[in-house]
């Protein structure tokens, strides 16, 4: 028994808001109602927006909440439940959506510890001192956290993986999709959520029809055959882009009839060309691939223009990283890559 809501409702009520300039909240254990409320002018989205709760999981929350006060932690919370409740499968959607970030862990300790909490509710009123502990650890990168939110939530709330790229929309003067209007020529950064392949009736020849977004919205992109013959295998769901296009309406919505597809990284770095390079020496016994695997998992939140190059003192060959896996001139990426390598082993090299 899910909660089903009318969610495109909600949704478009929830951004309508935020440009109308009423503060705006995601789910929020010790905040949230059932459905979206309203409370000091402040609009909160109700936890029936979250795939995979139950109604009568959420009253009882809710029940439990107004009785005894707001939950003061995640075991709190799991403890003050009933036991017919103490399901990882219902908890995880609530972590998922940061309906528990305020608890006092990051979701990467919640998901993780979860298990351990819930296994520990069993023995909580025995009084044996046996409450478990949360270990610490690093958050999820920004890329999957957004990704666990669009499971659950059918959006973004903690940001929306094209803000990247807020310089370059400001430096190219590019609007967003809430700014659309019929019968313009348009440049817009967005990412590719959907990606329907057909071929034409008459001639059989392949195009695409895609949904695209960004922080403000979705649009429905078309690719016909000449683009997309140009384009195909570089396509990607997921994928970002700066997108040249025509604007129509159709059935009351604005559509775009691509020009011009361009991925957003390779317009970044013409824009931004880079002054420095990171050059990491392998250290002894540490593979390429180790080193190249956890330069991908920083790349997924702090991509940038900078070059990246692995230099192996055994073979006395530097690789330069392919483009996708460039970082930015950050210090949280410096230290990702002296995690990596160490502090000796790493360079952040002037470009002549």
């Amino acid at each position: 028994m899910e909660t089903d809501p009318d969610t495109s409702k909600v949704w478009a009520y929830f951004s309508e808001a935020k440009q109308l300039g009423i503060t705006t909240h995601g789910p929020a254990i010790n905040q949230s109602q059932e459905r979206v409320s309203l409370v000091d002018q402040e609009l909160w989205l109700g936890l029936d927006m979250i795939k995979g709760l139950r109604r009568d999981f959420i009253r009882a929350i809710i029940e439990e909440r107004n009785q005894h006060g707001p939950y003061q932690d995640l075991p709190d919370l799991v403890n003050r439940l009933d036991a017919k409740w103490h399901k990882e499968a219902l908890f995880v959607p609530l972590i998922d959506a940061g309906a528990l970030d305020h608890l006092g862990y990051n979701r990467a300790e919640m998901a993780e510890g979860l298990k351990a909490i819930l296994e520990g509710a069993e023995y909580a009123g025995l009084g044996l001192g046996m409450a478990p502990v949360v270990a610490q650890r690093n958050e999820y990168p920004l890329a999957v956290r957004l990704a666990r939110e669009h499971a659950v939530l059918g959006t973004y709330l903690s940001g929306h993986p094209v803000s990247q790229y807020q310089d370059l929309r400001t430096k190219l003067k590019l609007p967003t999709v809430a700014q659309l209007r019929p019968k313009q020529r348009v440049r817009l950064v967005l990412m590719v959520t959907r990606m329907r392949k057909v071929t034409t009736k008459r001639e059989h020849k392949p195009m695409a029809f895609l949904t695209a977004s960004d922080e403000t919205g979705a649009v429905e992109v078309t690719i016909f055959n000449r683009l997309f013959t140009q384009l195909e295998g570089e396509l990607r769901v997921n994928g970002i882009y700066l997108i040249t296009a025509k604007t129509e309406q159709r059935e009351g919505q604005v559509q775009l009839l691509a020009d011009q597809v361009t991925d957003a990284q390779v317009v970044n770095r013409e824009l931004h060309p880079a002054d420095h390079r990171w050059v990491l020496r392998l250290p002894s016994g540490v593979a390429q691939t180790t080193v190249t695997d956890g330069i991908k998992a920083l790349a997924k939140e702090h991509a940038g223009n900078v070059p990246v190059v692995i230099y192996d003192p055994v073979t006395q060959k530097a690789t330069q990283l392919p483009g996708q896996l460039w970082l930015a001139k950050q210090r949280v990426v410096q230290e990702g890559l002296i995690n990596l390598v160490g502090r000796s082993n790493l360079a952040f090299q002037a470009l002549s």
